[in-house]
């Protein structure tokens, strides 16, 4: 097991979570490397990432790679995948068979030597990543955090800026998760709990997650809120086809984190634009829908139910995207005919 002085973070997506991670891990004298590519990769090259936070804003010195070609792996490394979760599997198919050399000069591959943190939303990423790496934990992150130019992040936390719940997938703890987690929440700025049966956590944040292409389809509205409500009704109930039982961070006894402590925080110039897929929508960036909607969708045909919602949200938001719409297009009558 690596030791803390030893390990070495690879955190690959500089966007608001990754950057986060990034960022305090360096703060706390971590050895981190961030992956970055293209213009990303140039602008936090040339002047670090810029890191907004109601502190102020500050260019924290990161060593930064574009690619597996310029890094020289150890078995002492960690892999944070910080990508949208439609990135996950080109980027780790990318990292996976590179070769990593221990110190005696034996050389193994990364997939069957280094262990791989994911944080995205929903199931897909930890069900992709164990096609190559052995060892997978899974990670339901809550970042108070956007992103809306090359090279700069936001984050609004007011106390920290970050709140990882973190098993081994597909489910269980161990001795090499409990160290990450350690090293993690030594920043002071990073809360991290090892849970184990991470599923659960992943659930309850999904189920939330499905509301998150409502404000770039929908205006503001009475029947919006129904949407929104029977949106996490409908993957409950697909979930429970499924025997998969969701666990509410915020239920007494449940979490040693306080979500609390993400609240409340106002960056000068950087106003807060909504959630992941809001940002990524008025960027003309890829959204993640597919993966989170469409997660619901696909466990409902898998298990013979209906989620009828859901998947017209699916369709919805990609229409949108297609169309250029502005956020919120549509209005009550589209609503009244989708909520019946």
């Amino acid at each position: 097991m690596s030791t803390q002085s030893s390990r070495r973070f690879i955190v690959i997506g500089p966007g608001a979570t990754g950057g986060a991670i990034a960022v305090e891990l360096a703060r706390h004298g971590s050895d981190v490397l961030l992956v970055a590519r293209g213009a990303e990769y140039d602008a936090i090259s040339a002047h670090g990432l810029i890191f907004h936070t109601p502190e102020g804003s500050e260019a924290v010195q990161i060593p930064v790679a574009n690619g597996p070609e310029q890094v020289t792996l150890t078995p002492d490394d960690v892999f944070i995948i910080a990508t949208k979760v439609q990135d996950v599997e080109p980027a780790l198919r990318a990292w996976a068979w590179q070769p990593v050399a221990a110190a005696d000069g034996t050389v193994t591959r990364a997939a069957r030597t280094i262990p791989l943190v994911t944080v995205q939303n929903g199931f897909n990423a930890e069900r992709v990543a164990l096609r190559w790496f052995s060892t997978v934990y899974a990670g339901t992150i809550l970042c108070s955090g956007g992103k809306t130019t090359v090279g700069e992040i936001s984050n609004y936390g007011r106390s920290k800026s970050a709140l990882l719940w973190l098993g081994r997938y597909p489910s269980g703890t161990d001795a090499e998760v409990e160290a990450i987690a350690a090293e993690l929440n030594a920043t002071g700025r990073i809360g991290v709990q090892v849970v184990d049966e991470i599923q659960g956590f992943k659930a309850y944040k999904l189920a939330y997650n499905t509301v998150n292409s409502v404000e770039p389809v929908f205006a503001p509205s009475e029947l919006r809120d129904e949407l929104v409500d029977r949106l996490k009704l409908e993957a409950l109930d697909v979930f429970a086809a499924h025997g998969i039982k969701p666990v509410d961070v915020n239920a007494e006894g449940v979490s040693t984190l306080d979500t609390d402590t993400l609240q409340g925080g106002e960056v000068a110039g950087q106003p807060r634009q909504g959630n992941s897929t809001f940002q990524s929508f008025v960027r003309g960036s890829e959204v993640e829908s597919d993966y989170l909607n469409g997660e619901v969708v696909l466990l409902a045909r898998l298990a013979g139910v209906a989620a009828p919602l859901n998947e017209a949200l699916q369709l919805l938001i990609q229409e949108a995207v297609a169309e250029g719409r502005q956020p919120g297009a549509l209005g009550d009558d589209v609503l009244k005919e989708l909520l019946g």
